[in-house]
């Protein structure tokens, strides 16, 4: 009877004190699941539940490992630029590469010639008067050409430098002169005359020099 009382009179005591130990038991028995998780565990799965609340459950054990994920932060300023950084140190040298393929030939007019002699001999039987020097023999050419056998025809234009050759000799006593000049479409070319000397009977001399001009196309010069 007493007991009884005793336990009627302390009921609501006795019950808080009975959800104390439930509620410890429970707690002791959680952090004993905790404390034995598996270290071969390297899979989970996650489930998402409300206010940001994760619960990742291992697909074998029933360990549940909670965790909060806060708010994320404002982001920061952007930094300063750094300083350059030195320059590196140079790179060695590639390999020759492959030769290019042979360019197209390039206007005929810049690369014209010609060489032309005579294998006559040339008089001048009368005295003070002018004479052409003529051709008889093409050697090589090209853009360039003889007409009217004393005119050297010159069919692209461009700056030409004129070289020539001549043996000279007299059949008789005492010295006499020669005067050597260019003409250019019928016109003497100012300045370009020399005069050599010849003395006594059969004297060789040789005339040779070089004469640079200008020339048009269809232009035509003589010696």
């Amino acid at each position: 009877m007493q007991f009884s009382n005793f336990i009627y009179k302390y009921r609501y005591f006795l019950l808080i004190i009975l959800i104390i130990i439930s509620n410890l038991g429970i707690f002791l028995y959680f952090s004993n699941k905790l404390n034995s998780i598996p270290e071969n565990i390297t899979e989970y799965k996650s489930e998402q539940i409300t206010n940001n609340i994760q619960i990742n459950t291992n697909p074998t054990y029933s360990v549940p490992s909670i965790y909060f994920q806060g708010i994320n932060g404002k982001e920061g300023d952007k930094g300063l630029v750094g300083p350059r950084g030195e320059k590196g140190e140079r790179g060695s040298r590639g390999e020759k590469g492959n030769t290019g393929e042979k360019g197209e030939m390039g206007d005929p007019s810049y690369f014209s010639y010609g060489s032309f002699y005579d294998t006559t001999t040339q008089t001048n039987p009368v005295g003070n008067t002018a004479r052409a020097i003529t051709y008889n023999t093409t050697a090589e050419a090209s853009g360039i050409s003889i007409t009217n056998n004393s005119e050297i025809l010159f069919s692209s234009p461009g700056v030409y430098n004129i070289q020539f050759s001549l043996q000279l000799t007299k059949t008789d006593s005492g010295t006499d002169f020669m005067d050597i000049w260019f003409v250019k479409n019928g016109n003497t070319i100012p300045d370009s005359n020399t005069r050599v000397t010849l003395i006594d009977k059969d004297y060789y001399s040789v005339a040779a020099w070089n004469y640079v001009t200008s020339m048009n196309a269809g232009d035509k010069l003589q010696l």
